[in-house]
């Protein structure tokens, strides 16, 4: 039988205890096998938590493989991580626990491929040390011309896999001769975004445990707060309207659960104090509570000041019949269509125009309506249940021309 192994990044563990998107697709990944036939076994290297190791008894056809951290060569390897690099154009991934533990495991395995979840230059150690197909799966601008070593690392790299068009371009600019670059985007788990039972009685209580009100306009921004995401921008355009039933309910921290108050999230809050009442600031949320969230609000606000590589809460939000307000920029266009929301453009007026957007979705319910069916339609096409044949086809299929 092939035997296939799924090598997370070692930043959060799988299944989800601790957030982050990557790691949510790998679990979509972990169900499809779960629930579906398939001639090849599956195991998946994660780093280890307690709760993530209790999650995986759901999953019991994937074999989990679990890497505890070694803190003190995890605090050696942060320390001179950026000098190394520097000097030597690559990480010095021998004080990388995670990734030599992982490769012992491999090398302990026959398998026939390790598919690597968003760290492309993980396949340089890897190579080094075992003779086996390395897939990268990257979900951001990782491989492109500006990226010191970024041609060598893709070189050595037997397939490419892109989570947009848009990352397929930037990798194209590396020039790579034989290497297969195949676009497969993200899709969203709609069995849990999709939830009739949260019920209308339900949705109040959550608003008026938030201080909003039934008569209230909820705008909602879920994700990192950092500067790329532009929440400045959204708390900006709050100002500009300034009205007293349009209210902004901010879901997230500085890095997913285990999040400090960063200097960029204490700006934040001091920039919505004019405003304090019509901005809700609710911390990291679980996400198997997060649909309820989607759930009280009346639009969704992506206003990324990046090239956001793909769209993975803009396909939630439509799975819970959202209209969406998003950056024109990176691969959000590839993941909304203008029948469901509404792109801004990233230019010198995107926070004016981004309270004039705000302002015409919150006063006109019919065009919510309209966008929110027909993000509920569009969104089928990202539908879970076949993500894992996508991304073996492409596998198996590699060495044939686009």
């Amino acid at each position: 039988m092939v035997r296939i192994c799924i090598l997370t990044a070692g930043r959060f563990p799988v299944p989800v205890s601790q957030g982050g998107a990557v790691e949510s697709l790998v679990d979509l990944l972990a169900q499809n096998y779960q629930v579906g036939c398939f001639d090849f076994s599956l195991d998946i290297i994660s780093i280890h938590s307690e709760r993530s190791e209790q999650l995986s008894h759901r999953y019991d056809k994937v074999n989990y493989i679990y890497i505890k951290k070694n803190k003190i060569c995890e605090w050696i390897y942060n320390k001179i991580n950026f000098r190394y690099r520097k000097v030597f154009s690559k990480e010095p991934f021998f004080l990388n626990t995670y990734l030599t533990r992982a490769v012992k495991e491999i090398k302990l395995r026959n398998y026939d491929c390790i598919l690597i979840e968003n760290r492309p230059d993980y396949v340089i150690y890897i190579k080094e040390n075992v003779n086996i197909p390395c897939i990268s799966h990257i979900h951001n601008d990782f491989l492109n011309s500006n990226i010191q070593g970024a041609f060598y690392v893709a070189k050595n790299t037997d397939l490419i896999i892109t989570v947009s068009n848009y990352i397929k371009s930037r990798v194209h600019t590396l020039n790579i001769p034989n290497v297969p670059i195949r676009t497969v985007h993200n899709v969203v788990d709609l069995h849990r975004f999709c939830n009739k039972s949260f019920s209308q009685a339900e949705k109040l209580n959550l608003r008026a445990s938030l201080g909003l009100s039934s008569e209230d306009v909820v705008c909602v921004f879920v994700g990192r707060l950092d500067a790329n995401k532009g929440v400045d921008k959204l708390i900006d355009a709050i100002k500009i309207i300034n009205e007293k039933h349009i209210k902004l309910l901010i879901i997230g921290a500085s890095f997913y659960e285990a999040s400090n108050e960063t200097a960029y999230v204490n700006r934040l809050k001091e920039i919505a104090a004019p405003v304090r009442d019509n901005i809700v600031f609710t911390g990291y949320i679980a996400n198997d509570e997060l649909y309820k969230y989607y759930y009280i609000a009346d639009i969704s606000v992506t206003p990324s000041q990046w090239e956001e590589p793909a769209g993975l809460v803009i396909l939630e939000a439509q799975a819970c019949g959202l209209p969406v307000i998003a950056t024109r920029c990176g691969g959000i266009p590839e993941y909304l269509c203008e029948k469901s929301g509404i792109l801004i453009e990233k230019n010198e007026n995107f926070t004016l125009n981004l309270a004039k957007a705000i302002r015409l979705l919150a006063n006109d319910k019919n065009m919510r309506e309209e966008m929110g069916l027909s993000g509920l339609d569009s969104v089928k096409k990202f539908n879970p249940d076949c993500y894992l044949e996508q991304i073996i086809e492409v596998v198996g299929n590699r060495n044939e021309h686009e």
